[in-house]
């Protein structure tokens, strides 16, 4: 009989998108997989929709209680308790011997982390993003998510309902913006060991591709004891194209003010790649559309790749990203990486790694480009001396599955 493996994601394309390439990885001979979108939940009816909507007395009086009572939290409260309920039954019917998340401490991944643990189903989250406490913290402080706590709260209180949801930033104290309210997900019980802690604080395993990413997550606040490395398949060869160039394009989401608009900012990249005359295959970030790329006049070395990013770095000799999470999919490929940082955001994950260039201004990428094409960009020996801590190691992923199920 085959393993039921159930692989459950959010509405975020790029978690979608990664963990559908990881499903297939596994062996089909040997796992059952199935799919969950999440966001097929999400438009749970509130309570006051859930009422009978008839127009008779005894409704319009619950109405009215419920909106004197709780307003929007009770409302919320029962909305997510319908959820939980629904997602619940869903689990249930499915029956897995495994789950497997893209996160487990945001959107809904925690739904299934806290459900999953009812049924003694194993959950491991396979982390989509780079993301840890402090880029969090930034995010809640300085780009519009500002929470921080203007009330001094009674010690008890804070202690027993907010202090792992509370993080400290200079002497500003900043609530972490649970969705839903951390009071609803406390009196649920679905709340997060640390909310703070995006992938693998949550779950029951973390399986990770390398030690690079074992150390990052540790150092991101994930217990060591939960982390394991797995090995990929690595039998696909291919030659490495010389002076191929693989641009991994950013979402549209954010913008520092580098450039004035998106489009711009693409516009800036294919005019200084069609000047220096090189070799690029773009690879589109999921959250862009296919035909994005059919406004622009691409000249005949600039080509949009649909191939996965696992087999277009197998074969180039650059990558070009800008603080994606696939730059940690170059370096396990011993490619030299030109870190673009054009959201102005001050992540670290990448500094000080010999084999990443990081860049910070329009002047500097066009600089470092001329280098890369003319081969005088550094390549020292370090790299070919660190690469194994970047490389895929470890048991091979199905086993470890496998022996995951095998401890239930």
């Amino acid at each position: 009989m085959k393993t039921k493996v159930l692989v459950c994601y959010n509405y975020l394309a790029t978690e979608k998108q990664f963990l559908e390439q990881l499903s297939v990885e596994l062996n089909k001979d040997i796992f059952e997989i199935q799919l969950l979108d999440l966001s097929n939940f999400k438009n749970s009816k509130p309570f006051s929709e859930v009422i009978n909507t008839e127009k008779n007395g005894i409704n319009q009086i619950l109405r009215k209680i419920l909106k004197l009572v709780g307003g929007r939290f009770v409302s919320d409260f029962i909305s997510t308790r319908t959820y939980l309920n629904k997602l619940y039954l869903e689990i249930s019917m499915l029956a897995p011997d495994l789950i497997l998340l893209g996160c487990d401490n945001t959107y809904k991944s925690n739904f299934v982390v806290s459900i999953s643990s009812k049924l003694k189903i194993k959950t491991i989250v396979f982390p989509f993003s780079m993301c840890n406490q402090e880029e969090v913290l930034y995010a809640v402080s300085e780009l519009g998510y500002n929470l921080e706590l203007k009330n001094k709260l009674p010690l008890f209180f804070r202690n027993l309902f907010f202090n792992k949801w509370i993080r400290n930033k200079g002497n500003r104290s900043y609530l972490f913006p649970s969705s839903p309210h951390f009071l609803i997900q406390t009196l649920l019980r679905i709340s997060p060991r640390d909310p703070w802690v995006i992938c693998g604080g949550n779950s029951d395993f973390v399986f990770v591709n390398s030690e690079f990413e074992r150390d990052y997550y540790v150092k991101s606040g994930v217990p060591s004891s939960k982390i394991r490395i797995y090995a990929l398949d690595e039998s696909e060869n291919a030659s490495v194209i010389p002076n191929l160039f693989v641009w991994s394009v950013p979402p549209d989401h954010i913008n520092s003010g580098m450039f004035d608009s998106y489009d711009q900012m693409i516009e800036f990249h294919l005019d200084l790649f069609s000047l220096l005359e090189i070799d690029v295959q773009i690879s589109l970030h999921p959250r862009i559309p296919t035909d994005y790329f059919l406004r622009f006049k691409l000249s005949k070395r600039i080509h949009v790749s649909n191939e996965p990013i696992h087999t277009l770095l197998k074969r180039c000799e650059y990558f070009i990203a800008s603080q994606s999470a696939t730059i940690r999919f170059a370096l396990r490929e011993n490619k030299h990486v030109i870190n673009f940082c054009i959201y102005g955001l001050p992540y670290t994950e990448y500094s000080g790694l010999s084999m990443v260039s990081e860049v910070n201004t329009i002047d500097q990428f066009s600089e470092i480009m001329t280098l890369a094409k003319g081969k005088r960009l550094s390549q020292n020996d370090q790299n070919l001396e660190n690469h194994s801590y970047y490389k895929s190691s470890g048991k091979n992923l199905n086993e470890m599955l496998l022996s995951v199920v095998d401890k239930k």
